[in-house]
């Protein structure tokens, strides 16, 4: 079942709030528990019910491993033991749905053989719930999960408005909230979130969708031949755009279904086209992933890197500055974005674009590091050339994004290539010729007319302009909820907010409150983004 789907927004959703309201009147916390875990269940089985058997089977096996892990008088080596098996059985589980086809793709590479992968279809939210789960076994292991019953813990796993795309939501954060769910009913929630979800499907089917038919056809024609420059140019910006207000406006509908419940979700998605660096990018971008990533991945093996340096220090051995930046920061980077990669999709195209932000990091981290040795005045610098620094973070998540959205690696090549202008420069004959006296100078240059659809590229050029300009512009659904706490752990601005480019008067402008006319803003958004529903569009993360 979709979000943005007519059986989520008219029926599921208004009768499973309803119905909760209901019940959260007579204060029963493990009613209201009960039904909002059979209601997410029933979520998730709409789509294949007979996948509730693999989501049930993982949260009995990791809930009870996950109370063994928390039983004192364990030892130590028993604890790590039984640790090392929860964690494989839900690698194993990823792997077997989600890896197979591709683990056999490289031995037939590297053998030359021809083994065929069965089809196995892959059960929605499998890497969510995993890397969820995972996150609760290491953390039950340490001592950082409080008690609970299994009814919570089903909750926790299952709760339908992160269950599908996240956010990959943290025990500590969520167990309070449950304790207390049926005091968080209120009228307030209920307009935050209808407002949140209203933004976040104005965004997906307004904003995002329509991009579509620019970019697939372009994607199209790449897999089986030859594009051109400004084609490549399109679909890069074109995607990037689709998946940003694509993933933003889920990340708004998840947020608000969850707050008509009462439930604060935490901040997944902040404007990261607005970041002037790639650091910051993985600061705003999928932050629940990249917190994750960075807690139980690269974290560990930072500190191990560290530690070794330490002790070569202790025993006197040269220091090695360039070596200690590659064992306790490279390194733990590159391999970090590497599962990143290997987390958002099965293919090669998905290694090249986790290590193509692997790289980014790098350099990004070393230039940190350099840039106090060749400037005086470090935060002076940094705001001067903060716009260069946005629009090399743009160009950078844009040339990654051609390997993230093609097919397979060889049809992100292509694009590539035609990005950098391998196969020439050309103008589409429809736009070269009304260009007058520059055609001479073109021609000179090079430049040449090509046979491309200029209407298709003209439009699409358009189209992007005004989504960046939104995207760079203009405050997002946090800030213009910022006194309503939208999220966990997103603060409200002080002073003068930078991500704001325009100015304060137009975040102050867009604010919400509670009245009449935010109640316009939002039915007609509903309104608006109901009609706008045409066929089956889903959001690109769940494929994930």
């Amino acid at each position: 079942m979709l979000f943005n789907s007519y059986e989520f927004i008219l029926f599921f959703l208004p009768v499973t709030v309803a119905v909760f309201h209901l019940l959260s009147r007579h204060d029963s916390r493990l009613h209201c528990l009960g039904f909002l875990a059979f209601a997410s269940l029933f979520f998730y089985g709409w789509w294949n019910p007979s996948y509730l058997i693999l989501i049930s089977a993982s949260m009995v096996a990791n809930f009870m491993v996950g109370s063994l892990l928390r039983r004192e008088g364990l030892p130590v080596s028993g604890k790590y033991a039984l640790l090392f098996c929860g964690v494989l059985f839900n690698i194993g589980l990823l792997g077997y749905y989600k890896y197979g086809g591709f683990v056999t793709e490289i031995y037939n590479d590297l053998s030359g053989h021809d083994l065929v992968w069965g089809h196995v279809v892959l059960p929605l939210a499998i890497s969510f719930f995993t890397f969820q789960q995972i996150a609760f076994l290491v953390d039950s292991a340490v001592a950082r999960v409080e008690r609970s019953g299994f009814l919570d813990y089903v909750v926790f796993v299952t709760f339908f408005p992160q269950l599908i795309a996240g956010p990959i939501v943290h025990h500590k954060e969520m167990m309070p909230q449950f304790r207390n769910i049926a005091a968080g009913v209120s009228r307030e929630n209920l307009q935050v979130g209808l407002a949140l979800f209203a933004i976040g499907l104005f965004k997906k089917t307004m904003l995002a969708d329509p991009v579509s038919d620019y970019v697939a056809p372009i994607y199209d024609e790449a897999a089986s031949g030859q594009i051109t420059f400004l084609q490549a140019w399109i679909a890069s910006l074109g995607f990037t755009l689709q998946i940003y207000f694509d993933f933003s406006g889920y990340s708004d509908m998840a947020l608000g279904a969850a707050r008509m419940f009462g439930i604060v979700l935490p901040v997944n998605f902040n404007s990261p086209l607005k970041a002037s660096s790639i650091i910051d990018f993985w600061n705003r971008w999928h932050i629940t992933l990249t917190r994750f990533l960075t807690a139980y991945i690269f974290t560990p093996l930072s500190i191990k890197a560290t530690r070794k340096a330490m002790l070569r220090r202790a025993a006197n051995e040269p220091p090695g500055k360039a070596r200690e930046f590659m064992s306790a920061l490279a390194l733990p980077t590159m391999l970090t974005m590497f599962l990143s990669g290997v987390w958002h999709g099965a293919g090669y195209q998905f290694v090249v674009w986790g290590c193509l932000h692997g790289m980014c990091l790098v350099i990004n981290h070393a230039w940190r590091m350099l840039l106090p040795l060749i400037v005086v005045d470090k935060q002076r610098f940094e705001r001067r050339f903060q716009p260069a620094g946005v629009l090399l973070t743009l160009l950078s998540v844009c040339f990654a994004m051609l390997f993230f959205r093609a097919d397979d690696f060889q049809t992100g090549m292509r694009m590539a290539t035609a990005l950098v202008g391998y196969n020439g420069v050309t103008i589409p004959e429809g736009i070269f010729v009304h260009l007058g006296g520059l055609q001479d100078w073109l021609s000179g240059i090079g430049i040449a007319a090509d046979t491309s659809s200029g209407s298709r590229i003209a439009y699409g050029g358009v189209y992007c302009a005004v989504l960046l300009v939104i995207a760079l512009f203009f405050p997002n659904s946090l800030d213009m909820l910022r006194g309503h706490r939208p999220a966990l752990g997103y603060s409200k601005p002080a002073g003068n907010n930078p991500d704001v480019l325009f100015n304060n008067g137009l975040s102050r402008a867009l604010a919400w409150k509670p009245g009449r006319n935010w109640a316009i803003l939002t039915g007609g958004a509903l309104a608006v983004g109901l009609m706008s529903l045409q066929g089956l569009s889903v959001f690109l993360y769940w494929q994930f």
